[in-house]
């Protein structure tokens, strides 16, 4: 498909007056993987450098992880392009979401409503910062922090101490070591 118009080059409507009725798009790959990691669809967004070579700028791909009948699982990849590379963005498989696969100095980062650093995991530096965009140590927070009331510390963790705030009147803050 060619077009020269900037909008709805391509629509998929539906008409079906049923509340399930929504047009769909399908990637079907009619045989059994040779292995777990053959790809299975894709999706491609493709443009053209300053130079007039063609690049891959960002795609989304799926591959199964799984294939036993019954206990199958997928996984999705979203890439984009860093530094003349694809780098895996984020990755969606049965048990786990990964945030910057590929392990680029590319900042993860969680917008609030009046706050642009809620979250942010700065890749660089390996730390990660609730507040601020320049967090100072592995995780610094910009504000109070809430404690919930406990009776206790948790359980001995060895080579980690713990903080918490004691049911007890006054409240106080509770510190141990390992």
């Amino acid at each position: 498909i060619k077009s020269d118009h900037e909008t709805n080059t391509v629509l998929i409507e539906s008409t079906v007056a049923s509340a399930g009725g929504a047009p769909d798009i399908m990637f079907y790959k009619n045989r059994t993987p040779a292995g777990t990691n053959e790809d299975i669809g894709h999706l491609k967004w493709r443009g053209k450098t300053d130079s007039g070579a063609t690049s891959d700028y960002a795609d989304m791909d799926v591959e199964p992880q799984v294939i036993t009948n019954g206990t199958e699982s997928g996984k999705m990849q979203f890439r984009t392009k860093k530094g003349g590379t694809l780098r895996n963005r984020i990755s969606l498989n049965a048990t786990k979401t990964v945030f910057n696969e590929d392990s680029q100095d590319i900042d993860f980062v969680v917008e609030g409503d009046s706050d642009a650093n809620l979250l942010y995991a700065n890749a660089g530096s390996d730390k990660v910062g609730i507040g601020l965009n320049a967090p100072k140590t592995k995780l610094t927070v910009e504000g109070a922090i809430t404690l919930k009331e406990q009776a206790s510390a948790d359980a001995d963790t060895a080579a980690y101490g713990q903080l918490w705030t004691k049911t007890a009147t006054p409240n106080e803050l509770y510190f141990t070591n390992d």
